[in-house]
């Protein structure tokens, strides 16, 4: 496979240097980008990249934080106002300047969901963290810039593998893949799922491996929960629609949020067929809906 281009924002520091000289370990090239050259978008110019890696600690959104009045609200209060003023520009900066596929954001203080959703971040890692996480992340993205002959390569090898019964998933069966990160939750649906002889079913307990089963073996329909450890279903669904893969499963998101907790319409979604079940849900609803997109 080909190495990726990470393009490393923040201050070139011991800990860049640190993850650049890991990422160029792994075999791929790191590129590190002051933090201050988000604001001269001259001197960005258009550095292409697979990946930029962003680091919200930077000096760069301190001084950010640091300009908002002080009356009564905390560090945290004004770190929260300084990412959200990036977050209102982060994505369209990152596609128009640097040309970049994915984004993944560090930081040593949370990220809201809706935070990481503007700004179009496909992961988060909590500072500190383990090096093998982004190494992870890294092999995983790495598959989904493959060339799109690639991919339908690995398909063919996987039906080949499947017409001589070796590994599961058959022409005639609808391959469903449930993602959730409560076990007694997936077992459940899985167990219940598993009663209808057109399914074939698949389990995953986070959406980084859910996004290796994508890869792998192709699912017909990904019923996923919203809220996971790794990536939530939205960051599964907005790799695959970055990647190259030329056919994408349907998805059905469960969750409790409301639907006004949830984002719609996002340019990611507009290729995808996608339908959202609140909890609780009664089975024969998740059946019936499984049918529904897979028919779609």
């Amino acid at each position: 496979m080909s190495p990726l281009r990470v393009l490393i924002i923040g201050q070139q520091n011991n800990f860049g240097r640190v993850l650049a000289a890991n990422i160029q370990q792994w075999g791929h090239e790191a590129v590190a980008l002051p933090s201050a050259m988000m604001d001269d978008v001259d001197e960005v110019g258009g550095r292409s990249g697979d990946i930029v890696l962003c680091d919200l600690d930077e000096p760069f959104y301190q001084g950010l934080a640091a300009s908002f009045p002080g009356g009564g609200m905390t560090a945290d209060m004004q770190h929260y106002l300084a990412i959200s003023e990036v977050a209102q520009y982060w994505d369209e900066w990152c596609e128009r300047w640097l040309r970049n596929r994915f984004s993944i954001v560090m930081s040593s203080r949370s990220i809201s969901r809706s935070m990481l959703e503007a700004m179009g971040a496909v992961a988060f890692l909590l500072k500190p963290f383990e090096i093998g996480r982004l190494q992870r992340y890294l092999r995983v993205l790495q598959r989904l810039v493959l060339p799109p002959v690639a991919h339908e390569q690995r398909i063919r090898e996987n039906r080949a593998l499947q017409t001589a019964g070796e590994v599961p998933g058959s022409r005639s069966s609808l391959r469903v893949l449930v993602v959730d990160d409560d076990v007694v939750m997936v077992q459940a649906i899985a167990q219940c799922l598993s009663l209808e002889s057109e399914f074939e079913i698949l389990v995953a307990y986070d959406g980084l491996a859910a996004l290796e089963l994508c890869l792998d073996w192709q699912p017909h329909c990904v019923v996923t929960d919203l809220i996971m450890p790794w990536m939530n279903g939205y960051q599964v669904m907005r790799c695959l629609a970055q990647g190259t893969l030329r056919i994408r499963p349907a998805f059905i998101i469960t969750s409790a949020l409301t639907r006004l907790e949830m984002p719609v319409n996002r340019p990611y979604m507009r290729d995808m067929t996608v339908q959202f079940l609140n909890k609780p849900f009664h089975m024969r609803h998740l059946i019936a809906t499984i049918k529904q997109v897979c028919r779609q």
